[in-house]
């Protein structure tokens, strides 16, 4: 690939793997939390320009995913959550000029309202252009949602964009939090190939299918060094996962083990917004708790993992969890 051969340092793990990059907003910069400059924006789009021929669609993985075929290695799909005027506006275009794949993940409410977001017929004409549509479900598809009402806003939601759009989705993106435990078995039941969450890290052929990792692109980790870093990341893979329903109690450490293929340990660091760098115990080779020296405030918390395995590529595990109030 294009650019990663531009970084040097080699591929230390040749693996197929695919970043995906997710924007919500570009260049509303009174939305920080959400919004990517634009100049920022233009930059990355200059690195993915670079590297177009590593740009695949998202249903090409969604669809591996499913079947179990292997992944494109260090391949790049683009996301565009919301269908946001704003953005299919301006940021959009440039993406369609440069004949990257993009696909956007709208919530019928939302479309419904109009005004910041784009309209139904919007929409249709960009899909009309090859612009690939998914659904977005608003809210939170926690453990605390009763199970008869998840199924009836996912059927209503997908009924809607199929008698809008005349097609049904086939990819869902999710709010960012814990997920229901019978939301993929919901999800398979509708024909869906896979869901896409918010917690950070590369795609890979042990990633969960209905709960696929991308790269959020907002003001604060959009800058090129951290782009760049994210779209030649590797996968750090791990199992047994503490807490495995994604809810945080009082006095549970968050745990994790790593595949032992990866190899050694000694350099993986986590991090987490807010309580910055979290302290790392490793009651076995493979096994890793992690602590913060302050508790959690209630609502979501965001961790990430990276492993360095050459100068400029790191593995990666990202991981967003729901500390009840």
């Amino acid at each position: 690939m294009l650019l990663l051969a531009a970084m040097g340092g080699g591929l230390a793990h040749a693996e197929p793997n695919v970043a995906v990059v997710a924007y919500m907003r570009v260049g509303e910069d009174s939305y920080p939390t959400q919004s990517l400059r634009f100049d920022q924006f233009e930059a990355q789009l200059a690195q993915l320009r670079a590297n177009a021929a590593a740009v695949v669609p998202l249903e090409r993985i969604a669809r591996a995913m499913r079947d179990g075929s292997a992944l494109p290695e260090d391949a790049i799909a683009i996301t565009i959550d919301e269908a946001y005027r704003s953005t299919l506006t301006d940021a959009l275009p440039e993406l369609m000029a440069a004949k990257l794949p993009v696909t956007i993940f709208a919530t019928p409410d939302r479309l419904d309202r109009g005004g910041e977001f784009a309209s139904w017929a919007e929409l249709k004409a960009l899909a009309a252009r090859g612009v690939a549509i998914g659904a977005r479900l608003p809210g939170s598809l926690g453990p605390e949602v009763d199970e008869a009402q998840l199924a009836a806003d996912l059927n209503r939601t997908l009924s809607r964009m199929r008698d809008e759009l005349g097609q049904m989705p086939t990819m869902l993106a999710l709010p960012a939090g814990p997920i229901h435990p019978s939301l993929p078995k919901l999800l398979e039941a509708r024909g869906l190939l896979a869901a896409f969450g918010q917690q950070s890290g590369p795609v890979f052929g042990g990633s969960d299918r209905w709960q696929l990792p991308r790269f959020a692109m907002t003001e604060a980790v959009g800058n090129s060094d951290r782009f760049r870093t994210a779209i030649s990341s590797l996968p750090l893979p791990v199992h047994e996962i503490v807490p495995a329903s994604g809810v945080l109690q009082p006095g549970v450490a968050i745990g994790f083990t790593v595949d032992d293929a990866v190899g050694t340990l000694d350099r993986l660091a986590c991090f987490s917004p807010g309580s910055g760098r979290l302290t790392l115990e490793r009651p076995a080779p493979t096994r890793v708790e992690l602590r913060a020296s302050e508790p959690f405030e209630p609502g979501l918390v965001r961790i990430n993992c990276t492993l360095p395995v050459s100068e400029n590529r790191w593995r990666w595990f990202g991981l967003i969890l729901l500390v009840p109030s």
